[in-house]
């Protein structure tokens, strides 16, 4: 009943399921490849389109939306998956950890999702490069360096207080997710 009443209240959500509800059961089974995993990817990813409090301008803006958060919530609902599968113990031999049953085969998924973070990386890259100098010395030195010393160390680095190191960096954090939400990358 509660959920019939949030969709009643949420713009175009009934439209969308009434539409695409096969749509989005078929492209989570392409996924996960088990009927009862795919329909509870598609409830996750309604759940997750309810919960978010956001104005449409258009039905087709709210339909974009649903299909990110329905593959984002596909796939990780595969990468879970495989890496129980991964990390499955042998009853009979324990010492045979990560050998299981059924094999692991790679996936085009898994090429998209690495082409998706890489997207991800590279816009970020970029995005870091427009931040003021003193806020992107800080989220380098803090959060892409890849052998980050402590913070004590990186503050004497560039000669501030751990504070205004740390001040400069979640700024710049922030500019950073705001502009990825805006181009909806996150």
């Amino acid at each position: 009943m509660l959920t019939v009443q949030v969709m009643l209240d949420h713009p175009y959500a009934a439209q969308l399921y009434e539409q695409y509800q096969g749509l989005w059961f078929r492209v989570a089974m392409q996924i996960v490849r088990n009927p009862d995993d795919a329909q509870d990817v598609v409830q996750e990813a309604y759940r997750k389109f309810l919960a978010v409090e956001k104005e449409w301008a258009t039905f087709e803006d709210a339909r974009r939306y649903f299909s990110a958060i329905l593959t984002n919530t596909a796939i990780d609902y595969y990468k879970l998956a495989r890496r129980r599968l991964q990390n499955h113990v042998n009853v009979e031999d324990p010492g045979r950890a990560n050998e299981s049953s059924v094999a692991v085969h790679p996936r085009p998924w898994d090429d998209l999702e690495r082409k998706r973070e890489q997207r991800v990386c590279e816009e970020i890259r970029e995005l870091v490069g427009t931040l003021p100098a003193a806020q992107r010395e800080a989220v380098e030195i803090l959060y892409l360096c890849e052998d980050p010393g402590s913070l004590t160390e990186s503050s004497r680095q560039v000669g501030v207080p751990i504070s205004t190191l740390r001040s400069r960096a979640l700024i710049g954090m922030d500019k950073l997710k705001k502009s990825l939400r805006k181009k909806r990358m996150i």
